[in-house]
């Protein structure tokens, strides 16, 4: 969006407003969903294992250019790739995977506190 001139700000704004209207349809087909395939667990551990690749994808991509948008010059890292730790990866690894299991038990607790219709 950068390069056909849209400034940041739009750019994020857009992004925002992509990512809540696929949140809204993936979460109006869930319900239906949810009730073929064995329950809302089951969908949210599908859901999670489809985007893990996709996530993946993006990170040795990141990796191997060194950010996912594309320069004319290469990324000063502070850090060189070749001095991360293990420790790091292990650590940020399980700080995503905290993040993605408490979303969901969050969401299930609005859904039924305040009914499946109001989140």
């Amino acid at each position: 969006f950068i390069h056909w001139g849209l400034s940041d700000h739009k750019t994020g704004a857009i992004l925002l407003m992509l990512a809540a209207c696929a949140e809204a349809g993936f979460s109006s087909a869930a319900r239906g969903l949810a009730a073929s395939i064995g329950g809302a667990k089951r969908l949210n551990a599908l859901s999670t294992a489809a985007s893990v690749p996709i996530t993946i994808a993006f990170i040795i991509l990141a990796a191997f250019f060194g950010t996912i948008f594309i320069h004319e010059e290469p990324p000063q890292l502070d850090i060189p790739v070749s001095e991360f730790s293990y420790f790091y990866g292990i650590s940020a690894t399980a700080l995503v995977a905290i993040i993605f299991v408490a979303d969901f038990y969050c969401s299930e607790f609005m859904v039924k506190k305040t009914g499946v219709h109001s989140v």
